[in-house]
């Protein structure tokens, strides 16, 4: 069941929490979720174990019809 949104839409946000406690927050939106989950990966290459403590990804999206 749509909500009434785009087909495939997809919608995604990620948090990195620092250890320091700086929170740094990234939003994509995409007509095609591969392109969306792309950005994302990159963002997420940067992850630093030693800087980051703590990382959110949150995906909401319309189910294609």
């Amino acid at each position: 069941m749509s909500d009434g949104g785009t087909p495939g839409l997809l919608f995604a946000t990620i948090a990195h929490r620092k250890i320091s406690g700086e929170v740094l927050t990234a939003s994509f939106d995409a007509e095609s979720p591969a392109r969306a989950l792309e950005n994302m990966a990159l963002l997420l290459s940067d992850w630093n174990p030693e800087e980051d403590d703590t990382t959110v990804i949150r995906l909401m999206g319309n189910p294609t019809e």
